[in-house]
């Protein structure tokens, strides 16, 4: 049975790394008159509105577009719309592929919908590139802990600060998730964090005094 306390760093932890993620919340769904409705509130000025209808009409005779698919994705991930933004991503990757940035919007749509298994199912791959899109080690950590796969977190926290090891987010995170089994190790990692970034300082006082 998992105790009170590390029931309260495991909350902790996680919501801390849906702060570092920055996810917008959902407020659509596809297709419908709805979404439509939706799509011209989100769009005061019409411009993004204009665009997804021609590219709408577009890929309603041209389906086998990836790029178009895409753009739509990104037009409505950035209108706060994710669960049309997670269809249309899933789209373009049926047809094709996806930028770096979008995977990483589709992910976050993805993790807004609850469903950190497509994230695992969709991230994993990108590990093993040269280039990973940015946002990759956090909201894959997120995913795992989400599934109580805490080894996995741990696992991807620690190449995240491997691989960056200036990157107070990064250090930060592991300090984190070290609080639930070493305290010791996770006041250094906090305490190395707020060194690179005095922003961290006020959480590392606060994590200091729950830890």
């Amino acid at each position: 049975m998992v105790s009170r306390k590390r029931l309260f760093l495991i909350v902790l932890i996680t919501a801390a790394l849906t702060l570092l993620l920055a996810i917008a919340p959902d407020r659509g769904t596809f297709p419908s008159t709805s979404d439509i409705i939706a799509l011209q509130t989100a769009r005061q000025n019409g411009a993004d509105f204009e665009e997804w209808r021609w590219l709408a009409a577009y890929v309603s005779v041209h389906p086998h577009q990836a790029h178009v698919w895409e753009r739509m994705g990104v037009l409505d991930y950035r209108n706060d719309l994710c669960q049309q933004a997670s269809v249309e991503f899933g789209l373009a990757e049926g047809y094709g592929s996806l930028s770096s940035p979008s995977i990483i919007f589709y992910a976050e749509c993805l993790m807004t919908l609850n469903k950190p298994q497509e994230v695992v199912h969709l991230l994993e791959p990108h590990l093993e590139d040269k280039e990973k899109p940015d946002g990759l080690y956090p909201l894959l950590a997120r995913a795992y802990l989400e599934q109580d796969d805490y080894d996995r977190a741990f696992l991807i926290l620690s190449n995240w600060v491997e691989g960056e090891p200036e990157n107070s987010q990064a250090v930060y995170a592991l300090g984190l998730y070290q609080a639930l089994t070493d305290p010791n190790g996770a006041l250094l990692s906090l305490r190395r964090a707020a060194d690179l970034d005095p922003v961290v300082e006020e959480s590392y006082h606060v994590m200091q005094t729950a830890i």
